[in-house]
């Protein structure tokens, strides 16, 4: 059986304050039961062709730890919606790289990279997702 790690984030809903916070502002926000889970499975090939925009594309590859790394993603958090799916996805994305090398990932150091990929993705997130 080839080695597998797998990744979770979770979607949020913003109840109140979301165009404020990405002022800095507070906003009332909650967890929502909807969950990305991206799985690295060991594999015999030498490249990966992803399906996806050019900026997705260049972060994946960035994140993945190697080309012998099959990478699946699967997500019921709507896109587009506002239920925090790409920043789900940044989460769920690192904290696979993490446990593929084993590495002990902190909520702060989590939060750090979450909000990188997050500001790769909107520019000016306001880290509430992450």
């Amino acid at each position: 059986m080839p080695r597998s790690v797998t990744g979770a984030g979770f979607g949020k809903v913003i109840i109140s304050g979301e165009h404020a916070v990405i002022a800095g502002y507070p906003a009332l926000a909650m967890a929502i039961d909807r969950t990305t889970v991206v799985t690295f499975t060991a594999c015999n090939t030498t490249s990966i062709l992803p399906r996806g925009d050019d900026n997705f594309i260049s972060t994946l590859q960035e994140v993945v730890p190697s080309h012998t790394v099959a990478v699946t993603i699967s997500s019921d958090i709507p896109i587009g919606c506002g239920l925090g799916s790409s920043a789900a996805l940044g989460v769920a994305l690192i904290r696979a790289a993490a446990a593929w090398k084993n590495e002990a990932l902190s909520a702060a150091l989590l939060f750090s990279r979450a909000k990188n990929l997050e500001t790769r993705f909107h520019k000016t997130p306001s880290g509430l997702d992450n």
